[in-house]
C-alpha cells in the first residue's frame, strides 16, 4: 500500500540585506471598490479596470494558485466560470470555452506573457509544457468570448493569458520540493538579482515526475512522465517610461502513453506503450516606450523551436513572431490601438503507416493587423 507522504519546503532570502517580496495582496481580503479597480491587459492590450473592460474577463490570482494546491496551470483553470477542463492523461489535457472541448480544441488562444504557445499542428495546446513557477505567475486573465481583432488567428472562443512577475518583483532566493504518491517527486529553485541601477534578472530550474493515473481496474494507466525546465528573465528600465525585457526558457522530458496501432497484416492492430521524448526552447524580447502625450509604443519578438513524439506524427517546429503596436488618444475620448504582426511557422512531420502529412515539410507566414478604439 502506497502511503501519500507529501513534504514542501520554501526558503525564500534576501542577498546583500535587500528585503524580501511583499506578499501579494489576497482578493478575498478587498474590498467592493478595490475589487473594481483590478487591473488587466488581455481585454484591449492597454492596463484597464476590470470592472470597465468590455468582455467577460475572470482573473485567476497568484494567490489562488498557491493557496489552492494546483499541480499545473489546467489544473487551475478548472475554477473558471465557462472554462470546459478535461484531464485526458496523467500529461494531456483538453481546455476550452463554451463546451466545444477536446485535446485539440482549436478555438482557444493561449498565450504565456504574450507568446502564442499553441500548435498549428493540431491549433491545440501542449499544456505540459506550460509549467513556470506558481510563485512568479502574477495573474491568469482569461476571457470568454472572441478576441481575434486584437490577438489574431484561434482567438475564436477566448484567450488565456498567463502574465509572469517581472524580474524586479522576484528578488532573493526560493527553493521548494516535495513527493508524494500521485507527484512522485518534485523541485524548484529561483534566484533573482540586481543588475546595476535598473536592471534585475533572475534564473529558475524546475524538475516534475508525476506517476501514473490508475486504471477503473486498479492498474496503472502507463501514462507516467517527466519535464525539467529551466529559463530566465532580464528587466531594464532603460528611462522612467521606456523599458526592455528579454526572457527566455528550455525543457526536456519524457512521456508515456497507451494506444493502439493499426497494423498491414492480422490482427490489423497492436497495443504498445509509447515513449515520447518532448523538447522545446523558446526566447522574448520586448520593448516598451510611453510617450509624454499619452500614447505608447511596444515592440515584440519571439522565436520557438518545438520537438515531440505523441499520438500524432513525431513534430519538429521553428517559429519566429514580431509584432508592433501603437496605442494613443484621440480628440480626448477615444482611446485608438493599432498594429502590424508578422509570423513564419516551418515544420517537419515525420508520419507512419497508420498516420502521414504530405507534403511532410510545411512553411507557414502570416501578416496581421490588429486595431481597436
Amino acid at each position: 500500500m502506497w502511503v501519500k507522504i507529501t513534504g514542501i519546503i520554501l526558503l525564500g532570502c534576501c542577498l546583500g540585506g535587500r528585503a524580501a517580496t511583499s506578499r501579494e495582496p489576497d482578493l478575498c481580503e478587498l474590498d467592493l471598490e478595490q475589487l473594481m479597480r483590478v487591473r488587466v491587459t488581455s481585454v484591449s492590450k492597454q492596463p484597464e479596470s476590470r470592472f470597465e473592460a468590455g468582455a467577460a474577463i475572470y482573473v485567476v490570482s497568484n494567490e489562488e494558485l498557491r493557496r489552492n494546491g494546483f499541480a499545473t496551470i489546467a489544473d487551475s483553470l478548472r475554477t473558471v466560470p465557462g472554462l470546459d477542463v478535461g484531464q485526458v492523461n496523467s500529461h494531456t489535457w483538453a481546455v476550452s470555452s463554451r463546451g466545444f472541448n477536446g485535446e485539440y480544441a482549436n478555438k482557444l488562444l493561449v498565450l504565456n506573457d504574450g507568446r502564442s504557445v499553441y500548435s498549428p499542428l493540431s491549433s491545440g495546446v501542449y499544456w505540459d509544457a506550460l509549467d513556470p513557477l506558481f510563485e512568479d505567475v502574477d495573474r491568469i486573465e482569461i476571457i470568454r468570448g472572441p478576441g481575434a481583432t486584437l490577438w489574431g488567428a484561434n482567438a475564436v472562443n477566448g484567450v488565456i493569458n498567463l502574465i509572469t512577475k517581472s524580474a524586479k518583483e522576484t528578488q532573493g532566493l526560493l527553493v521548494a520540493g516535495g513527493g508524494g504518491s500521485t507527484e512522485r517527486g518534485f523541485g524548484e529553485v529561483r534566484y533573482g538579482e540586481k543588475l546595476g541601477e535598473q536592471a534585475w534578472v533572475r534564473v529558475f530550474a524546475k524538475y516534475t515526475d508525476p506517476d501514473s493515473l490508475a486504471l477503473p481496474n486498479g492498474t496503472g494507466a502507463s501514462d507516467d512522465w517527466w519535464m525539467a525546465h529551466t529559463g530566465f528573465r532580464a528587466d531594464w528600465e532603460a528611462t522612467a517610461q521606456s523599458l526592455v525585457t528579454l526572457q527566455g526558457e528550455y525543457y526536456q522530458g519524457k512521456e508515456s502513453q497507451s494506444l493502439t496501432e493499426p497494423t498491414p497484416d492480422a490482427p490489423y492492430q497492436n497495443a504498445l506503450t509509447l515513449h515520447s521524448d518532448v523538447t522545446g526552447a523558446n526566447i522574448l524580447a520586448r520593448w516598451t516606450d510611453a510617450l509624454p502625450d499619452d500614447s505608447e509604443i511596444k515592440v515584440q519578438t519571439f522565436y520557438d523551436h518545438t520537438e515531440r513524439e505523441s499520438n500524432l506524427p513525431s513534430e519538429r517546429r521553428d517559429t519566429f513572431d514580431i509584432e508592433a503596436q501603437h496605442s494613443f488618444i484621440w480628440r480626448n475620448r477615444n482611446h485608438i490601438v493599432w498594429g502590424l504582426g508578422y509570423r513564419i511557422s516551418a515544420d517537419h512531420i515525420h508520419g507512419d503507416f497508420a498516420e502521414s502529412f504530405h507534403p511532410d515539410r510545411r512553411t507557414l507566414n502570416l501578416l496581421g493587423l490588429l486595431n481597436r478604439y
